[in-house]
C-alpha cells in the first residue's frame, strides 16, 4: 500500500495566488482574442459542423427596428423577459450590462457561453422546447425572434492548440462578457 502526499497548505495557497495572478490576465487577453464569425443560426449544417471545445458569441441585428438605442433596448426588453419564459431555465437580460452599451450596434452582443461541444450546444439554445430543464435561449419559442438575424461566432480551443479547457474556458468566457457585456445570461 502506497500513501499519497497531500499537498501541503501552503502549496495550495502557493498555486492559489498564481492561479489568481493568472485568471487577472484574462481580461488583457480579452482584449486581444476575438470571434470567427461561422454564420446565421439559421445554417443548421454550419452549426453541426461546429464539433468542438470553445467559447462563442451570439449576436442580435438591429437594423431595421428603433433608431434609438434606448427605444430598442425597451422593445427587446419587453420580448426577452416576457413573463411567459419566467421560470423557464433562460436567461434573462441584465441590466448592467445593457447600461454598459453607448450606442446602438448593427450586431449587438446577446449572449456568450461555452461548450466542449458548441455545435450541440447551439442547437440546443435554438430548438429546446420552454418546458425543457436544461438552460438555454429556447429561441424558437420566441416567435418576435427571426433566426436570420442571429449569427454565431466561435473561439475554437482545437484551432489554438487548447487543451485545459476545463481552466480557460470559463476565465475567458468571463473575460469575454465583461469586454462586450452580452445583453442576456446567468451572470
Amino acid at each position: 500500500m502506497t500513501i499519497r502526499q497531500v499537498p501541503s497548505t501552503n502549496s495550495l495557497q502557493r498555486l492559489d495566488k498564481e492561479l489568481s495572478m493568472l485568471r487577472r490576465a484574462f481580461s488583457e487577453i480579452a482584449r486581444d482574442v476575438s470571434f470567427e464569425y461561422i454564420d446565421s443560426l439559421t445554417s443548421e449544417a454550419a452549426i453541426h459542423r461546429q464539433n468542438y471545445q470553445g467559447v462563442y458569441l451570439i449576436e442580435l441585428h438591429t437594423s431595421d427596428t428603433h433608431q434609438d438605442l434606448d427605444s430598442w433596448f425597451e422593445a427587446f426588453h419587453a420580448h426577452w423577459d416576457h413573463p411567459r419564459f419566467k421560470d423557464k431555465f433562460t436567461p434573462s437580460t441584465k441590466k448592467k450590462r445593457i447600461a454598459a452599451h453607448k450606442s446602438l450596434l448593427e450586431w449587438m452582443p446577446l449572449y456568450i457561453g461555452k461548450s466542449k461541444k458548441i455545435g450541440a450546444r447551439i442547437w440546443e439554445h435554438i430548438n429546446l422546447d420552454l418546458d425543457a430543464k436544461t438552460f438555454a435561449l429556447k429561441l424558437r419559442q420566441r416567435p418576435e425572434l427571426e433566426l436570420g438575424k442571429l449569427r454565431l461566432s466561435t473561439i475554437n480551443f482545437a484551432k489554438l492548440g487548447i487543451e485545459n479547457y476545463d481552466l480557460i474556458a470559463p476565465a475567458l468566457e468571463q473575460a469575454m462578457r465583461d469586454r462586450l457585456n452580452p445583453l442576456v445570461g446567468k451572470q
